[in-house]
Formats: structure tokens, C-alpha cells, sequence
């Protein structure tokens, strides 16, 4: 039987463990966005704001590995054995206050080195995983127009209505400047 001791230590060790800083990884191989520990409110992962129009857009650079979009993404993704992205991000779109319709396609991210980088739509990665998949694996192949057709109709968004969707990198965010959304420049939250 264990000590109190080491109930409490364990108990500890899981709590921590489990609100360590890595919430807002990618799950893509542990490739997130990487920061140094004081940064401060002008870059670096994080959670950008886009408030325009009545539109609010909320990212998350780079997305929570708790994402159900990313989930579930990262699991075709592994059924068809395709290449992970550097990183996901996510896009939550509240256009309720909105006169017109707002979308996540035009995402880009300025890195410390000043290299622009466009972020990839999820039908993108859907497509070149499918790509891989043997002629006669209909299973898949019907599951990825799916998912496919369920992700572009969240990319856009009507007034009056919410959605959430997310973007990819081709590559590891090793820097995050600024966050780009549309021709505005999100606000670190």
C-alpha cells in the first residue's frame, strides 16, 4: 500500500504534467510553435484576435491538441499514412454581429526572420492524404469527401452565425512576429 506521500506526489506529478505548456501543441510530432519563455505581447504562439465589421475572429497559433477539427484531422491523417503539417492552427469565426460573410481562407503568419507564411486550407491536406490511399479503398476514400465537404462549409461563415475551422503550415512555426487575418493584423489576447 502506498504512503500519503507518495499519493500526493503522484497526484502532483499528473496534475502538472497535464497543465504543462504543451496544451497548444500541434499533436503533428511535437512540432509547435516554438517561443522563449518572457515574450512578450508583440508575437509568439497564442491566442490572436481579429475584431472587424462585427465580425470576431479568434486563432490559436498554434492549435490545442484537443482540437476536435485537429483530432480528427491527425487521424486520416494516420489511416492514409500521410505527411503531418508543421503546425495547425485554429480559427473560431463569431459573425452573429457580422453584416457580411466572413471565412478563414486568408491566414498568414510573419515569422521573426520577416518570411510571410500562408497557411494551408484543411481540404489541401485531406486531398494530398487521399492521393495516397489504393485505388480500391472506397472506405477511406468516401470518409476523406466527408470530412472534406465538412470542413469547407465551416471555412465559411454567414452573418449571424459561428463557426471554427483550421489552417495549416507546411512547415514548424520556429518564430511567430504577427498574425495576419484577411488584410488585418490580429491582436495578441
Amino acid at each position: 500500500m502506498r504512503s500519503r506521500a507518495q499519493v500526493l506526489l503522484l497526484g502532483l506529478v499528473l496534475v502538472l504534467s497535464a497543465c504543462g505548456g504543451e496544451d497548444a501543441d500541434t499533436g503533428s510530432g511535437g512540432q509547435g510553435a516554438q517561443g522563449s519563455s518572457a515574450q512578450s505581447d508583440a508575437g509568439g504562439p497564442g491566442v490572436y484576435v481579429v475584431d472587424e465589421n462585427g465580425t470576431k475572429a479568434t486563432i490559436t497559433v498554434p492549435a490545442r491538441r484537443d482540437n476536435a477539427i485537429v483530432r480528427e484531422l491527425e487521424a486520416f491523417r494516420k489511416l492514409t499514412q500521410g505527411t503531418a503539417p508543421g503546425a495547425y492552427i485554429s480559427i473560431e469565426v463569431d459573425n452573429t454581429q457580422g453584416t457580411k460573410e466572413a471565412g478563414g481562407d486568408d491566414l498568414r503568419i510573419v515569422t521573426e526572420g520577416g518570411q510571410t507564411i500562408q497557411t494551408q486550407n484543411p481540404d489541401d491536406l485531406i486531398n494530398a492524404w487521399r492521393d495516397t490511399l489504393p485505388a480500391d479503398d472506397t472506405t477511406t476514400y468516401n470518409k476523406s469527401v466527408e470530412l472534406n465537404n465538412r470542413l469547407m462549409k465551416a471555412g465559411s461563415v454567414l452573418p449571424g452565425a459561428k463557426s471554427e475551422t483550421v489552417r495549416a503550415t507546411p512547415d514548424a512555426l520556429n518564430s511567430i512576429k504577427s498574425v495576419f487575418y484577411g488584410q488585418k493584423q490580429a491582436k495578441k489576447h
